[in-house]
């Protein structure tokens, strides 16, 4: 969700503020960037409109990074990563299917499946310089 300037142009996002949890947007022509509103646009200062809203007000709208910005891309690109990671362990190493009840127990599995992981990874990658060194 990106808010307009009243010519109906997108306004431009601005940073956030983490204290108080807003997201500030800007008036586009007076943020620098080349629009045409010449006689729509309702900016009486040099700085531009200027719009906050509150994340808090509906957090699946807005989010501290805004959606798009390139903070959030590089957040989402590490949860991605995250989640790919996971699928990979309940897929492979059956992390989705414990049968035993506790959380002493399933602490215990968990860790077993992450040290098979490890493991094998490290097997791959001794593989890997060995298969260097060779050729």
């Amino acid at each position: 969700f990106i808010p307009l300037c009243p010519a109906g142009q997108p306004m431009v996002y601005w940073g956030s503020d983490k204290k108080h949890m807003t997201l500030k947007f800007r008036c586009p022509k007076a943020a620098g960037r080349q629009v045409e509103c010449e006689d729509q646009c309702r900016c009486n200062n040099p700085y531009g409109l200027v719009v906050r809203f509150r994340v808090t007000d509906n957090p699946r709208l807005f989010s501290c990074p805004h959606r798009g910005s390139e903070n959030w891309q590089r957040l989402y690109s590490q949860r991605i990563s995250i989640e790919r990671w996971f699928a990979m362990l309940k897929e492979h190493l059956y992390m989705d299917k414990m049968n035993r009840r506790g959380i002493d127990n399933a602490f215990t599995d968990v860790m077993l499946c992450l040290i098979t992981f490890l493991a094998g990874t490290l097997a791959q990658l001794k593989i890997e310089q060995h298969s260097r060194k060779a050729a």
